[in-house]
């Protein structure tokens, strides 16, 4: 995996850090965690991850018409 923006990596770990402080003083532990969750994935978005992904793939399609506007030949 790249990342276009690596530097932005770096700004990930302000979350991480704001919840770590924030921890003791929270009551409500689990919002904390979203809130922080949600700032770090963001800033990694913000990162933009690329992967490449070497493979090839075939998609097939198949339309039947069984409609009785189509005449059935003898």
């Amino acid at each position: 995996m790249t990342f276009d923006h690596p530097w932005a990596l770096l700004l990930a770990l302000l979350p991480v850090a704001w919840a770590v402080w924030e921890w003791r003083l929270s009551a409500r532990r689990a919002a904390l965690l979203l809130k922080a969750g949600t700032f770090l994935c963001v800033l990694l978005a913000l990162s933009v991850p690329r992967m490449t992904v070497y493979q090839t793939k075939v998609a097939v399609a198949l339309l039947a018409d069984t409609s009785a506007s189509v005449t059935r030949k003898i």
